[in-house]
């Protein structure tokens, strides 16, 4: 592994903490820097907890790029399943008992 990759470990540590600031649910975070060509880097972020996994993967020229594009990419999945949650509809049977 080249040096400037261990130069990068805090910023990988700081989009895990993000993450988990976000949703304090998420019990595991893993993030996956490639290089599956010369030219450019793959990341991969997996999140999730119980029963709902979250998985981002983007590619981009630089190292940094392609982690802040993954970074939103994931953060966006749990936004979107926090705002489902939101908006569901009441069940059948609590309407009855609140129409009572």
């Amino acid at each position: 592994m080249n040096s400037k990759f261990s130069a990068t470990s805090g910023y990988i540590d700081t989009i895990k903490e993000n993450i988990r600031s976000v949703s304090p649910r998420i019990k595991k975070v893993d993030v996956i820097v490639e290089r599956p060509m010369k030219n450019c880097y793959l990341a991969k972020i997996y999140a999730g907890y119980s029963h709902q996994n979250f998985v981002a993967r983007k590619t981009a020229k630089t190292y940094f790029e392609c982690l802040e594009k993954a970074e939103k990419a994931i953060l966006r999945q749990i936004e979107k399943k926090k705002n489902k949650q939101k908006k569901k509809p009441f069940r059948i049977r609590e309407r009855i008992m609140s129409a009572a």
